[in-house]
């Protein structure tokens, strides 16, 4: 009987390790999320070798998530203005993956990974010339940190025989995700973050299928198990888990750390996306990869909360 009121009082209170625990649930889910973001750049090229184009690649990876999340596509009649908003930033965005996904394919992968990562200096410049509003000191001070990368990697010597278009191509994506950011820091009505997504995910089906239809691919299903399993693997561990884990994470995690755990999807993307390329990483890429991901860690707290 007297044992028994340590253990009355465990319950009541919890465990230390079970609260702490608790306390790693939330950074555990963002940093598995951003893992999940950043084999993108793998799992693109992984395809391409096993007889995918660019387009057929995008469509799948957005088409199985976008049926997943199809469920959370009903919203009440007077968000429907709302759903035609995310719709068309979702067409958007599935030009934005298209264009960097095919730049994957056609300039050097570290390069084509920094300029998709160069979102915040776009950011800051919608911010300022759409929302009237200036950018603080830490903006700045990020922007030109990735500015700085960005000029690492991007010398004369790596861009010789890189289309000039296909670097233009390549910046529609930094572009489109930094104007999502922007309205979702303050849209115009407030929905679910999963009818967001449902939204967001039938814009860009609604933008690709057409562009599927135009441009007919040569080959639509898989060849192989490896290529069912890199298609997989694109929609569901590098699109759906991530975006979920993501919801689950940011409620339980402070926006400074999700900011902190959430660089570390470059590293991932830089790491995997030239290991599988066999394009060893030199001085300049690992630093340009360190002062973004630095960057990315400044923001103000009011910054790291819009993208969530």
């Amino acid at each position: 009987m007297q044992s028994s009121a340590p253990e009355i009082t465990c319950k009541l209170h919890g465990s230390p390790q079970h609260s702490n625990l608790s306390q790693l649930a939330g950074p555990l889910m963002i940093f598995a999320s951003a893992c999940g973001f950043g084999l993108n750049p793998l799992f693109v090229q992984f395809l391409a070798q096993e007889g995918f184009d660019t387009l057929t690649t995008t469509f799948y990876r957005f088409a199985i998530p976008g049926l997943i999340c199809a469920a959370f596509l009903p919203l009440a009649r007077a968000l429907w203005p709302e759903a035609v908003r995310m719709l068309g930033l979702g067409m958007l965005n599935g030009i934005g993956a298209y264009c960097y996904f095919d730049a994957l394919q056609t300039i050097p992968v570290s390069l084509a990974i920094l300029i998709y990562y160069t979102y915040p200096v776009f950011c800051v410049i919608i911010g300022w010339g759409w929302r009237k509003r200036r950018p603080c000191r830490n903006a700045s001070l990020a922007a030109m940190l990735i500015l700085i990368a960005v000029s690492l990697v991007a010398t004369p010597e790596t861009l010789r025989g890189v289309p000039a278009s296909a670097i233009l191509s390549c910046a529609i994506a930094p572009l489109v995700f930094a104007g999502h950011i922007q309205y979702l820091a303050k849209p115009a009505q407030h929905i679910p973050a999963t009818g967001r997504i449902a939204w967001s995910s039938a814009g860009h089906l609604v933008i690709l299928i057409p562009m599927m239809l135009l441009s007919p691919p040569e080959q639509l299903l898989p060849q192989s198990i490896s290529g069912l399993y890199g298609l997989l693997g694109i929609s569901i561990i590098a699109a759906t888990i991530p975006q979920f884990m993501f919801l689950a994470g940011v409620k339980r995690t402070a926006p400074e750390q999700v900011a902190i755990i959430g660089a570390s999807e470059l590293i991932i993307a830089m790491l995997t996306g030239t290991w599988f390329m066999q394009q060893p990483l030199g001085q300049p890429e690992i630093t340009a990869m360190l002062l973004i991901c630095i960057a990315l860690m400044i923001r103000t707290r009011k910054e790291v909360q819009a993208p969530a």
